[in-house]
């Protein structure tokens, strides 16, 4: 036994690593286990899972599975790290009931987003062995990397993280633009270190956690190579660790603010938990509308001041069915704001719209909202007229034309004051920046989300409009048709959700909306300049790192 453990003993170090050269190899052997592992760590840490714990050591373990690696291998492992990922946390794809465009949809996004891992640790690991590269005398990598300064440790650590930001950013705007499940979104329960994204966007919380994350690397390379080094352990980690310390007390500050109201409004979340596949059918648009009609009846006994009907809730607006719904509006002398399809007609074409209105208590008609960001292949067919077999994956026809700007809904016979968004325009910081004024009272998401069954898609996309509640410094409604109808103050609390037999029965939320809390927020008054200016130096690192190298071995 004595000399078994004599033989795992690296010569200079002072207590001995039972198997530090044995768990070197072992971490060498299992490349391909651990970039998996980083990517299902991931999923753990988002809905339904919410382990936030597991963000900040997810990062690391893909760092170490492509440590030492080629460059062509270290894309490949980032590539298997964000594929788990992302197939796991967007499983909820392939309850779109079109499954040809579902399986095609959820492989072709998952695919399109792990490109997002492999390079930022093709661009990691580069910078990385660059630093490294003082020591090439030295033919182990760990005891490299232990041989770096505190200072290039922590240098390498911040722009590993401003990577992580620069290439969230870019997913979040190319193209249309799929900012689903940033990292900052998994620590959502963790409010005080949320409060940052008040400042930052919610990227800075990403940014937070990834720069914790892989500075463990040099803790790890210590425990392996240099167990006694327990004072270079503790610089490695000092100013990461008091970051994170700092930001949570700061937060935690925060969210001891006195909140002033101006008043209130009662609103009716009315959620019908209708079925896809029964908003497609004519025979069931009546049926739809009775469960509306119904549900706002008894919404009635508890006095609310609007009633608020989800995205597409609505069937076609007949005559018949629209002269039933300004009855009601009338008779019980209630605003109303509801989501329909939208058509106008000009003299070069025909353009229909998803939208949402504003009636006042005496049927009158006040305000419509018109979508902005369309899903793409769920709202729009991209190049259609050049490749119109795309038409066959998508149930969308003709598709929705985007609306043009954000509209304020003015309550009447209140004070309130709310921006409307449909469906996932609560996942763009941008767009729920644009449609937040001074005079804002609470930003209104309506959305349907009966495309994915009871998955977690629902509570996912409801903790990422948490993030635009405290980007903003306003409260941020949903009304949703099978879930989650909820609410959460400035600070990015749930405040409410409707919760019947399941948060998706159908049913309805009452809830009263604070008037006059909006506070003024950095992030508000000045955007994403995070964002920004990490995806400017990814996008820079980019062009002067992988692409040159990429050449390089095709032309070997």
């Amino acid at each position: 036994m004595i000399k078994s453990w004599k033989k795992f003993r690296l010569e200079g170090v002072g207590p001995p690593v039972f198997g530090s050269i044995f768990v070197v190899r072992i971490l060498e052997k299992l490349r391909w286990l651990l970039a998996a592992l980083s990517g299902l760590l991931l999923t753990l840490a988002f809905a339904n899972f919410n382990i936030a714990g597991l963000a900040w050591i997810a990062p690391l373990f893909l760092i170490v599975s492509a440590f030492g690696c080629s460059l062509k291998k270290q894309w490949m492992l980032g590539l298997v790290s964000g594929l788990c990922h992302f197939l796991t946390s967007l499983y909820w794809l392939l309850n779109i009931p079109f499954p040809a465009g579902a399986v095609a949809g959820w492989l072709a996004l998952s695919a399109y987003c792990s490109v997002q891992f492999a390079i930022w640790v093709v661009l990691s690991l580069q910078l990385l062995e660059r630093m490294l590269g003082a020591h090439e005398a030295e033919p182990d990598r760990w005891k490299k990397l232990n041989a770096l300064s505190t200072h290039q440790k922590l240098r390498w650590a911040f722009i590993a993280a401003v990577f992580w930001v620069g290439l969230e950013f870019i997913r979040g705007r190319f193209l249309s633009g799929f900012p689903w499940n940033f990292l900052g979104v998994s620590q959502f329960k963790l409010l005080p270190l949320a409060q940052i994204a008040s400042v930052t966007g919610v990227l800075g919380l990403s940014f937070l956690v990834v720069y914790f994350s892989v500075s463990l690397l040099f803790v790890l390379g210590l425990l392996l190579r240099n167990a006694g080094a327990r004072i270079q352990m503790w610089t490695s980690m000092f100013i990461p660790l008091t970051l994170v310390m700092a930001t949570f007390g700061w937060g935690y500050k925060r969210l001891q603010g006195r909140i002033v109201e101006t008043g209130t409004l009662r609103v009716a979340l009315i959620q019908p938990s209708i079925p896809q596949l029964l908003m497609w059918d004519p025979g069931e648009s009546q049926n739809r509308f009775r469960k509306l009609m119904d549900l706002s009846a008894a919404a009635m006994d508890s006095k609310p001041g609007v009633i608020i009907w989800p995205e597409a809730a609505l069937p076609a607006l007949g005559a018949d069915n629209f002269q039933t719904i300004l009855e009601f509006i009338r008779s019980n002398q209630v605003s109303m704001i509801f989501g329909a399809d939208d058509t106008e007609r000009t003299p070069v074409a025909t353009n229909s719209y998803n939208s949402c209105f504003l009636f006042s208590p005496e049927g009158k008609f006040l305000e419509t909202y018109r979508k902005r960001r369309l899903v793409i292949f769920g709202e729009y067919v991209p190049l259609k007229n050049l490749l119109p077999f795309l038409k066959y994956l998508t149930p969308v026809q003709d598709g929705f034309s985007a609306g043009t700007g954000p509209v304020l809904f003015r309550i009447p016979g209140t004070e309130a004051i709310c921006s409307p968004i449909i469906c996932f325009e609560d996942a763009f910081s941008d767009i729920c920046r644009q449609h937040t004024t001074s005079d804002t009272d609470f930003l209104l998401n309506l959305t349907n989300d009966g495309w994915f069954g009871e998955s977690a898609e629902h509570w996912q996309q409801a903790f990422m409009a948490a993030f635009r509640a405290i980007e903003n410094g306003v409260p941020l409604v949903r009304c949703t048709n099978n879930g989650i109808t909820c609410w959460f103050d400035r600070h990015g609390r749930l405040k409410q959700f409707f919760s019947g037999p399941t948060e998706y029965s159908p049913g309805f939320l009452i809830a009263d909306i604070p008037l006059g809390t909006r506070t003024e927020t950095y992030f508000h008054r000045h955007g994403d300049i995070l964002g920004i200016f990490c995806s400017a130096i990814t996008l820079l690192a980019c062009a002067r790192g992988i692409f040159p190298q990429i050449l390089k071995l095709k032309r070997r």
